[in-house]
């Protein structure tokens, strides 16, 4: 016999009250099935965020106020060779690119999610009092008099008055055919740096009146930053173009170029004091980047005076600069705040810096430390507090962690220039070398199952015995196919996604790996988790693909999920899948895994890729510039039934049953059904989340179990059933046991 797909469903629901209704009922006491852990929603909850890029910075007062991801932390630099956080603010929306600072207040261009106002009267405690969406995105921003100038983008520059700062408002605007994306304000004028593909150009514009713009001039140089003092704009390229230019603006309709510097392939940021330039360089190469001080006493002939290496592994991108006296604060993107002393111009040295993870690439969790991999080294964060996060332990990496696997005391740590290194992680704030093999290739990704690591590099699978941590040694190299994005071990098999296709990989016997069995996926798969005998993998445009691996010789494929975004990478936790995709992080239940059924979302700023991994009630998101987000998990039923008389025994025979909807739903979607029916079922709704239903009238002493089994929610999302149970009027008659019962 075939049930029918709604009864299949309802009978899953009505599982456990069926069997309660075996028993003897307790007068009085409700039996609401939607508390059980099956199929019902979940919500996302933010409760706690650590690191991401350096974006922004101003200094003032003894404190340094630095965009660090989607917050701003603000630092006691008294003492400028030790820099300690005091304070922070809550997420702020989106990355943090610019900042400026009025008496009192902190004004920081958060990209997607505008123009934010933090007062700063009690660095300890800064706190949000205003914020404004911005047509373009909020990517830097200059304050002066009553207003904040903010460089938006395709949106051009936005006027925002900040008379009461708990109240922004825009009051002016001027669109342009090109990108802002610095700006700089000085008298009259304010300098907009903008570019687009191949081109730049710096954009003066009149604010005399900032409610009547109107541009005054401009002049094309690939721009990256600018800053003006005097009669003078100093510029600084990209793209090949790392020259320092200095433009005369004496006549602001007719500005030219009267001297310039080349130093070095990309210049990044530019400060102007004291009669010297400080410009940072961003090239190619170990300890590439540079801060130069060039000496413009003679604007027309900038002339090097002297320069120093900025700490970091490899080439790191200065996003802001600011000189106060003999000090130059940095804002580095991979390199969190650092401070330069050029008490002498001609040996500028940095004194003193602070670092948080930063551009996040691979995360572990393992009871409350999570291990997070950036360009820099491997991370050990506390969330014990999950509300807190905390750092513990830091190590530096040759070239930074790829991926990372963490198994009993050790971590397992891929690099891209460095090969594979194991770390002990027993003393959490010393994370200790103990074991290395190098290859000489890019390892991009590593799994570790039993006493085998297995690294995925340029030249296929590496298969690693790990038995002895401190001398790891290769056992075979598979010449893997080409491309592989992500890997996972489960008993003897071992797979990978690999473009379009999932292999799967016998190492029954570690030295002779062999292909058994693949499945294309149709897109480009970016993540995989395997759990029991189903592989999940995310693929791409294509969303969730589900492969049963029951046979790893034969995988096939038996579910899809699409998602509006491209999926990038999968985590399992019991029946919940957790997709990431390029817009939001999608919770589905896989009960079924035929059918997935989303249950729960998270929207997310910025798009991009992420890591997620799921432990107990939190989901952490890594997100690469924005650092790491922790995420509560809450389990919700997407509705609730009771009854008009509000009682669950003794009901009255008539009495109506109410469905209340934990969202605004699409009326003619509701299916429902009651085990047993007394049919006559009328409805009425009373908007669009409460429907009534009236019927014929229920049997006396009668256990009656009624479910929602569907429905569509205003948002187009599919809800998951839920259910309860109640005795009519009567009830006394069915406390015996069903066996002793006469009839």
């Amino acid at each position: 016999m075939r049930t029918s797909t709604w009864l299949q469903r309802f009978l899953v629901v009505m599982t456990l009250p069926a069997l309660v209704s075996a028993v003897p009922l307790l007068p009085g006491l409700p039996i609401m099935f939607a508390a059980h852990r099956a199929p019902q929603g979940m919500a996302l909850e933010r409760v706690g965020q650590i690191g991401g890029i350096t974006g922004a910075m101003a200094v003032s007062g003894g404190y340094a106020y630095v965009g660090a991801g989607c917050r701003v932390i603000v630092f006691d630099v008294s003492s400028p060779s030790n820099p300690i956080p005091v304070g922070q603010t809550g997420v702020l929306g989106d990355l943090v690119r610019g900042i400026d600072l009025a008496p009192g207040y902190a004004y920081v261009a958060a990209s997607q999610a505008g123009l934010r106002i933090i007062e700063v009267t009690d660095p300890e405690h800064p706190t949000e009092v205003g914020a404004i969406e911005v047509t373009g995105g909020a990517y830097d921003v200059a304050v002066a008099d009553a207003y904040g100038y903010v460089a938006a983008g395709g949106g051009g520059l936005r006027v925002i008055s900040i008379a009461d700062p708990s109240e922004p408002e825009e009051v002016n605007a001027l669109a342009m055919p090109v990108n802002v994306h610095r700006i700089a304000v000085a008298g009259d004028y304010a300098f907009l740096a903008a570019r687009n593909v191949l081109s730049g150009s710096v954009r003066m514009i009149d604010i005399t009146n900032p409610l009547q713009l109107h541009e005054e001039s401009s002049f094309s140089t690939q721009v990256s930053d600018v800053d003006v003092a005097g009669d003078y704009v100093y510029t600084v390229g990209y793209w090949g173009d790392g020259y320092l230019r200095v433009f005369l603006i004496t006549d602001p309709s007719t500005p030219h170029e009267v001297g310039s510097l080349q130093v070095g392939a990309e210049a990044d940021a530019v400060a102007v004091a004291g009669g010297y330039a400080y410009v940072t360089e961003w090239g190619f190469g170990h300890s590439c980047s540079r801060l130069h001080t060039i000496s413009v006493a003679n604007p027309t002939n900038p002339v090097e005076v002297g320069q120093v290496s900025l700490p970091g592994s490899g080439c790191v991108i200065v996003h802001d600069i600011t000189v106060l006296g003999e000090l130059v604060y940095l804002a580095v993107y991979d390199m969190g705040l650092q401070i330069a002393t050029v008490h002498e111009p001609m040996a500028p040295s940095v004194i003193g810096m602070y670092v948080t993870p930063q551009s996040i690439a691979a995360a572990e969790v393992v009871g409350t430390h999570a291990y997070l991999t950036d360009s820099q080294g491997l991370w050990v964060v506390s969330v014990a507090s999950p509300a807190n996060p905390t750092v513990m332990g830091f190590r530096d990496i040759q070239g930074g962690g790829e991926d990372i696997a963490v198994r009993g005391q050790y971590a397992y740590v891929a690099t891209c220039l460095d090969g594979l290194w194991i770390l002990s992680v027993l003393d959490p704030d010393q994370p200790t070398p103990v074991g290395h093999i190098d290859f000489g290739t890019c390892i991009t990704a590593v799994e570790v199952a039993g006493e085998y690591a297995y690294a995925v590099d340029d030249d296929g699978l590496r298969v690693i015995s790990i038995a002895n941590p401190a001398h790891p040694r290769e056992i075979s190299l598979y010449d893997a196919p080409y491309g592989i994005s992500d890997i996972a071990a489960a008993g003897e098999h071992v797979y990978v996604i690999s473009y379009d296709t999932l292999h799967v990989i016998s190492v029954a016997d570690p030295a002779h790996p062999a292909e058994i069995g693949h499945c294309e996926t149709v897109d480009d798969g970016k993540g995989l988790a395997v759990a029991g005998h189903l592989a999940y993998v995310a693929d791409g445009e294509s969303g969730l693909r589900v492969i049963s691996v029951s046979d790893p010789s034969q995988p096939v494929e038996i579910g899809l999920h699409p998602t509006l975004g491209s999926a990038r990478s999968v985590a399992v936790a019991d029946n919940y899948v957790f997709v990431w995709d390029t817009d939001a992080l999608h919770v589905l239940l896989a009960a079924d895994p035929s059918h997935p059924i989303e249950v729960g979302s998270y929207e997310a700023e910025g798009g991009g890729s992420a890591e997620v991994v799921v432990v107990g009630e939190h989901v952490y998101v890594a997100r690469f510039s924005r650092g790491l987000t922790i995420l509560h998990a809450s389990y919700q039923p997407d509705g609730a039934v009771t009854l008009g008389s509000g009682v669950t025994t003794d009901v009255p025979l008539d009495d109506a049953v109410i469905i209340t909807f934990a969202q605004p739903m699409i009326t003619g979607t509701i299916s429902y059904a009651s085990i047993p029916d007394p049919g006559g079922w009328q409805e009425t709704w009373g908007g669009s989340t409460a429907l009534t239903l009236t019927h014929n009238t229920f049997y006396t002493a009668t256990l009656y179990s009624f479910a929602v089994l569907d429905g569509q929610t205003s948002e187009g999302r599919s809800i998951v059933s839920f259910s309860a149970s109640f005795m009519t009027i009567g009830a006394e008659k069915a406390y015996l046991p069903l066996a002793c019962r006469n009839h």
